[in-house]
């Protein structure tokens, strides 16, 4: 893969017969859908082409050379400006580069030695880590959660025994992605498990806030919120913060102790919420 083929044009899957991407057709058909509506959710939103082995190691190779030309480049410019204007006015005029456009030219190199390598850096590959597959389940995952069907793994035998799995896939076989789907298919599943947990405990910290103002409609004022869990706030206590003053220590309240109505603990907020009205 050459300079110029870095970064192609890929193709989109499309026909002069049909203008969607066929190869969101297996998936499309898992979800009951038309596959318009499967690229119209994930089809922008990454090219596993880029993403493969090959254009990835093409991807470090090239931004490698560039790296290793930045050096002896700046040695050059050190030369040429140590050698007598007369020197210089005589290479001009022989028709030799600049030390102006060599200049340049660095600047060039280093600017798309730095874009190669940060680009490249986005996407690590930790024990041979397939990143175009993983991406593929990645787009198959929201799929999944935006035509609202359950995302499952499952495996027998080497083959998979869920809608998301066989999914995933089928996709990256359609994308031609030479790579294993149990990986891609269980890091995607886990990332919607831990989705789903901090969905669960926003639900139930949103329950809890609900219970304490009922029982201490006090706490329900514009200058006083309750947080649940966070940053320096323990999982057993609710934290009062003063929305007035962003610089002011919460106060945390044991949440247990609220629950059973212990009075000295809710005077004691009372009167701290009373003292910031």
């Amino acid at each position: 893969m050459n300079g110029d083929q870095i970064f192609p044009d890929v193709y989109d899957g499309s026909t002069s017969e049909e203008p969607w991407d066929h190869r969101f057709k297996p998936l499309a058909d898992i979800l009951e859908c038309e596959v318009w509506q499967v690229q119209d959710t994930i089809g922008g939103a990454y090219t596993p082409e880029h993403l493969s082995k090959i254009h990835l190691d093409a991807v470090q190779k090239q931004a490698g050379l560039l790296t290793k030309a930045i050096n002896p480049t700046k040695k050059l410019i050190n030369v040429l400006h140590a050698l007598p204007e007369e020197t210089l006015t005589e290479l001009r005029r022989r028709g030799v580069v600049t030390v102006e456009q060599i200049e340049h030219l660095l600047d060039v190199v280093t600017g798309r030695a730095e874009r190669l390598h940060a680009w490249y850096s986005r996407y690590p590959r930790p024990g041979g880590r397939n990143v175009a597959a993983h991406t593929i389940a990645e787009g198959v995952r929201v799929a999944f959660r935006r035509h609202r069907k359950p995302i499952t793994y499952g495996v027998d035998k080497g083959a998979p025994t869920t809608d998301f799995c066989r999914a995933v896939m089928a996709t990256i076989a359609a994308f031609g992605e030479r790579a294993d789907w149990s990986e891609p298919a269980r890091g995607a599943w886990e990332k919607q498990q831990n989705i789903q947990m901090r969905l669960d405990v926003l639900k139930a910290n949103q329950k809890r806030r609900r219970e304490l103002l009922e029982k201490y409609p006090f706490l329900d004022r514009k200058s006083i919120s309750i947080r649940f869990q966070g940053i320096g706030v323990p999982a057993n206590v609710a934290a009062l913060i003063d929305n007035t003053d962003p610089a002011a220590k919460p106060l945390l309240v044991p949440i247990g102790a609220m629950r059973s109505g212990d009075k000295d603990t809710i005077e004691h907020a009372r009167a701290w919420a009373n003292s910031r009205k």
